[in-house]
């Protein structure tokens, strides 16, 4: 038996072998990382070609055609000068990527480096789906390639013009064109998004039998490099337009001490780059809890000032007084803001869900109750407590159903902020006597 024919024979073998593990453990183990742009495109293209014939896209003459094509490419040596596809309007799904082929003119015709293995993974309820989010990475020091099935399926449908899509690409089509294996899942995945797929590229070789635990490991890993540079995409129920007003209208108020009032201009005026719900929520909060604060400084700064009077009084006041600052909080707001909770005026769905989110029952005038949510709303947003729902992009999910308590909120504390400001009322809670304190 001829050297040549043993090889064949080999590389047949373990082409079964390979299908034969595929089938068993849902997973591919390869082992060539390296391969020409322009080898992996003619590969790609051939397998393009296929499977649009054999989705009925093209006819037989012209999947000749792209093969022909192929053939042209290679023998004249100016890649630019040749498309392989004649029209990649036609090609559906494929379209994208075809144009990318098409378009390749030879520039950077390097060695492409990828991963050696590459797993189709489906995560399980136990592994909170909820945290697979529209992911694709695909990192040059890890050879590392990450993307969900949802991302997949947007992209195909957009052009392929970032280095960081087409790397994606190149790196699951070079696994899987590279070592002769059928590209279908991956095809078929283009065409049909499934919730919680993702497929992976890596030279981390994971255990056989493959276990799914392994799989979200190596994703969260995949996420991990994700976040270190992009943004996590936000939900558009949690949108704020930023240039909305505290208030429609506001009418000059005559012996006004507007000048006293900078240190919150400078947060109203902050309140216009937050473009989503929780930021401004977050924002009008920090006026709140300075105005609560600030309320505390004006009551010692009545009366007399005189230092020995001065210091009297505010050690008085401190041994009274020895709140934590959630009880300041709570105690002060319904003072500067009167009847506070039929002020925001929830619904009794809206009621509803404080319950269950915060164990807050708000009924008729609970003014210290909403004092109490709109506090305990803050911490979810600012904190990331492991006793606590932290609210951020990432888990709307689990907090979907407040988003329109944190928004009235918004919407009805801001107005009044502008009211409470604007008061003309002579002992006004927020205004020193003096110019200088």
């Amino acid at each position: 038996m001829s050297e040549m024919l043993l090889e064949k024979l080999y590389i047949i073998i373990s082409s079964i072998c390979l299908r034969v593990i595929n089938l068993i453990h849902g997973h591919k183990h390869l082992t060539t990382t390296t391969m020409k742009r322009s080898d992996l495109y003619r590969a790609v293209a051939r397998d393009i070609a296929a499977k649009a014939k054999n989705d009925r896209l093209i006819d037989d003459d012209e999947e000749n055609s792209v093969n022909d094509n192929i053939v042209n490419y290679d023998s004249i040596g100016n890649l630019g000068t040749v498309d392989i596809f004649d029209d990649i309007n036609k090609l559906g799904i494929y379209k994208e990527v075809a144009k990318v082929i098409n378009l390749f003119d030879g520039t950077d015709n390097a060695d492409i480096a990828f991963g050696s293995n590459i797993y189709f993974g489906n995560v399980e309820q136990k592994n909170e789906p909820n945290y697979v989010k529209d992911v694709c990475i695909y990192d040059s020091t890890n050879k590392f390639t990450v993307i969900t099935s949802e991302m997949l399926y947007g992209v195909c449908r957009n052009p392929i013009n970032t280095t960081q899509i087409r790397n994606i690409f190149e790196s699951i089509l070079g696994v899987l064109n590279n070592n002769a294996i059928d590209t279908t899942d991956f095809w078929n995945l283009c065409k049909n998004p499934v919730p919680q797929k993702f497929i992976i590229v890596t030279n981390t070789t994971l255990p056989i039998p493959l276990k799914q635990d392994d799989l979200w490991n190596l994703f969260s890993f995949g996420y991990l490099l994700y976040i270190n540079g992009y943004a996590v995409t936000k939900h558009p129920d949690l949108d704020f337009d930023k240039s909305r007003k505290f208030k429609n209208s506001i009418l000059y108020t005559s012996n006004k001490e507007y000048a006293q009032y900078y240190d919150v201009y400078n947060l109203i005026g902050e309140s216009h780059y937050c473009d989503d719900v929780l930021s401004r929520y977050l924002n009008m909060y920090h006026i709140l809890e300075y105005m609560v604060f600030r309320s505390h400084l004006v009551n010692l700064s009545k009366g007399s000032i005189r230092k020995n009077a001065f210091v009297r009084r505010t050690i008085e006041k401190m041994t009274r007084n020895n709140k934590s600052e959630t009880d300041v909080i709570i105690d002060t707001l319904p003072k500067l803001f009167p009847n506070l909770s039929s002020m925001i005026g929830l619904d009794a769905a809206q009621k509803r869900t404080v319950q269950t989110f915060f164990d807050i029952n708000i009924s008729g005038s609970s003014d210290k109750k909403m004092a109490e949510l709109i506090y305990k709303i803050r911490n979810s947003i600012a904190h990331n407590k492991a006793t606590e729902l932290h609210f951020g992009f990432g888990n709307i999910d689990e907090y979907h159903a407040m988003i329109s308590v944190i928004r009235k909120i918004v919407e009805i504390m801001e107005n009044r902020i502008i009211d409470l400001i604007n008061n003309n009322n002579p002992n006004h809670p927020l205004e020193y006597e003096n110019e200088n304190f």
